[in-house]
């Protein structure tokens, strides 16, 4: 290598000894070091998400990289497990399946994430030759994802009766943009032994579509999400523990059984609308998210929510909360009676209506976390109980103002004393604390800009100095979604 190198360095030039020098560089070049099992663990992770069509690309791009790499990439089953079919044209000339039936050979016996994805042009469907490849691999099937069925049936008549009624492997169902699937499906699902079924969801994000009414075995189900506007069947979902429901309804008009349902282990509940929170009965209920961006739903009423969390069960065991809103506003002194309610609260979330931003008495209120003071309230009596002592993270959407507002530049500025003065609180508590003793996040609600922090803020690092961790995101953040969507 010095010996090339010395030889460039006199001047000598030519083509082959560039490549001669580029070859010896490769040989020495640090990612040869990695243990296999390390490179396809880095090769994994450029598996596609959803039905993304360049992912579906990857595993076979990774082999022409180099010999080690396709070494590596042929010895990785998981990297061949996702199988993506789409709908065509019956016009089109018949498909080459070479590379399917391979890529289900390189997966060798691993289980398989299998997505169908339709469109909307009505000759499309999918083809029966591609799908007799498929059938005898039903058994592998651990995720099960369709996407796009809104209108007439794509598979071939009694595709799905053909298929192995047992589906020992399926852990996962999505169906995304697919309010017509039960068209092709019937009721495949409902007949189906599916023992080990734990997360089903049923909509894409955004409520836009409601889900495929398709009957599935709840018995086992512990992640879901569904959106409706009519009948809702939870009564067997006994072991589910994360919850996520939305209400499709454009005549306002949901009928909805209101004989309340126990859901004995669920711990993270997603509702858009307050008025169905009465018929759930969730005693390990840990985490709240309400939202609402439909016009047709009802004004929020905070006695609705109180009535809620003033069951027994729920005082003492939510611990985090989240209210959001494009549409709504909602009343400082019903938010402050709210979290009054909730003395363990450790989380708060709020993304209120634009308007309801430049109220500032809730602020106020949050600012007092001396014990030994109260949260004064219209009439400026005395009200003994601290709100949220045991406050450690406020994540909130601010609402997008021209720059010089001043009236929303002082609310940014209280909103960033309530965060030194709980994590100053906190550092009292515990002096030996590592972790920051107060994280807040700031985004701009309903928008993918990111959030500006005002210019006479002091910087992270003298914040972090004080305990306090600040976080800045866009409103399309994933930890913003999750607030909505749940993180499954």
């Amino acid at each position: 290598m010095s010996h090339l190198e010395k030889r460039v360095a006199s001047g000598e030039h030519s083509d082959e000894l560039a490549e001669d020098l580029r070859r010896h560089r490769a040989i020495l070049s640090p990612i040869r070091e990695l243990p296999a099992e390390l490179v396809c663990t880095l090769l994994g992770l450029t598996l596609p998400v959803d039905d993304d069509p360049d992912g579906l690309r990857v595993p076979w791009r990774l082999g022409h990289v180099c010999r080690r790499w396709r070494q590596a990439a042929l010895s990785y089953p998981a990297l061949w497990s996702c199988i993506v079919v789409r709908a065509v044209a019956s016009s089109l000339p018949e498909r080459d399946f070479a590379p399917l039936h391979e890529q289900l050979l390189r997966a060798h016996a691993g289980p398989l994430s299998m997505t169908f994805l339709a469109t909307l042009a009505e000759d499309n469907r999918f083809d029966p030759n591609t799908l007799s490849l498929l059938l005898p691999t039903s058994a592998r099937w651990a995720l099960l994802r369709f996407t796009g069925f809104r209108d007439r049936p794509k598979f071939p008549r009694n595709f799905w009766n053909d298929v192995n009624r047992a589906l020992p492997r399926l852990t996962t169902l999505e169906c995304m943009r697919s309010s017509e699937l039960h068209l092709d499906l019937g009721s495949f699902f409902l007949d189906a032994q599916i023992p080990q079924l734990r997360v089903a969801k049923l909509y894409d994000t955004g409520f836009d579509d409601v889900s495929p009414p398709i009957q599935l075995p709840m018995n086992n189900i512990t992640h879901y999400r569904g959106a409706y506007e009519a009948e809702l069947h939870l009564d067997d979902a006994r072991h589910l523990q994360v919850c996520v429901l939305g209400f499709h309804a454009p005549d306002a008009e949901l009928a909805i059984d209101r004989t309340r349902v126990l859901l004995p282990c669920l711990t993270a509940l997603y509702i858009e609308g307050v008025e169905f929170l009465d018929w759930l009965e969730t005693p390990l209920l840990d985490h709240l998210s309400i939202f609402c961006d439909s016009d047709f739903l009802p004004r929020w009423d905070v006695s609705t929510i109180l009535l809620f969390l003033r069951r027994p069960e729920y005082a003492h065991c939510l611990r985090s909360l989240a209210l959001l809103s494009g549409n709504l506003t909602f009343a400082s002194d019903g938010l402050r009676e709210l979290l009054q309610e909730l003395p363990r609260l450790e989380h708060l979330t709020l993304a209120l209506a634009p308007e309801e931003q430049r109220t500032t008495t809730i602020i106020t209120q949050l600012l007092n976390t001396n014990s030994s003071l109260a949260a004064q309230d219209s009439q400026g009596s005395g009200d003994a109980t601290p709100l949220c002592p045991h406050l450690t993270s406020f994540k909130y959407g601010a609402a997008g103002r021209a720059e010089g507002d001043e009236s929303h530049a002082e609310y940014l500025d209280l909103l960033l004393q309530l965060a030194q003065s709980r994590a100053r609180r906190r550092l009292q508590q515990e002096p030996t604390l590592t972790d920051p003793a107060f994280v807040l996040y700031m985004y701009v609600a309903y928008s993918s800009e990111p959030f500006v922090v005002p210019r006479l803020w002091p910087t992270r690092e003298q914040l972090a100095e004080e305990g306090l961790e600040l976080v800045v995101m866009a409103g399309t953040d994933s930890r913003v979604q999750a607030e909505f969507w749940g993180d499954f």
